[in-house]
């Protein structure tokens, strides 16, 4: 199974959890006072010690999971994937600004795939939202953190549809606009499709880890303090 990692990390939880359950019940020979009283000291810690331990595990896995994933799907080892940070220097501001008017200008016009998602919103907003994130990215400055904080690029979209046909119709409008902006020499333009093609395939298994498991763990699959697509592996 895909999910092999992630199952075992949440049955050695349980298993941890077993074992512990069968150490306390062997005190039973003590004497019910001292027994008593060392439960209550002990039984909040041993609880989070365990809920804890357990937790590590899972995020790991859901961790390697996406990027396994990632890797398979879109066909780009991670460590290339991110092999980015100097793209800013290389190209300036005014190149990823570009980039980003000419996506979202396709983005809006497809009503067949992203009408839902972006109804209502401002469009000016998406464009600074995307310009900045790829901006601080890629070596620039960290505009993106500054002003929208550590929420992870997974839980922004956490309540949209992230699956393999949108993921290549986000990916078809990117190469498209990446390739009608002149400034981005060709080098660059193909180490940032690396990077969008495993980022889009590393969002769509995030969701499915997210559907997977939306009774076991929170809505988000990563803390909200760190962002694996933003500061890379």
């Amino acid at each position: 199974s895909p999910f092999s990692r992630f199952d075992a990390a949440s049955g050695a939880d349980f298993r941890a959890r077993e074992g512990s359950q069968t150490e306390r019940a062997a005190g039973g020979a003590e004497e019910p006072q001292k027994r008593a009283s060392g439960l209550a000291a002990g039984k909040g810690a041993d609880h989070q010690d365990h809920e804890g331990q357990g937790g590590e595990r899972r995020e790991e896995a859901a961790m390697q999971y996406m990027k396994d994933q990632a890797e398979l799907r879109s066909g780009v080892k991670s460590e290339d994937a991110h092999d980015v940070t100097h793209i800013y220097e290389k190209i300036g501001e005014p190149a990823f600004r570009e980039l980003s008017v000419r996506f979202y200008d396709k983005v809006y016009d497809d009503e067949q795939w992203f009408k839902d998602i972006f109804k209502g919103k401002d469009k000016d907003s998406a464009i600074q939202n995307q310009c900045e994130f790829f901006m601080q990215r890629m070596g620039g400055p960290s505009l993106y953190t500054d002003r929208k904080g550590n929420h992870t690029l997974i839980s922004r979209h956490k309540n949209w549809q992230v699956d393999p046909p949108a993921a290549e119709r986000w990916l078809e409008h990117m190469k498209t606009s990446l390739n009608e902006v002149a400034s981005i020499d060709d080098e660059s333009r193909a180490q940032m499709l690396k990077f969008f093609t495993y980022t889009a395939h590393l969002l769509v298994a995030s969701k499915e880890i997210m559907k997977k498991k939306q009774q076991e763990q929170p809505p988000e699959v990563l803390p909200s303090g760190k962002d694996i697509i933003l500061t890379g592996p």
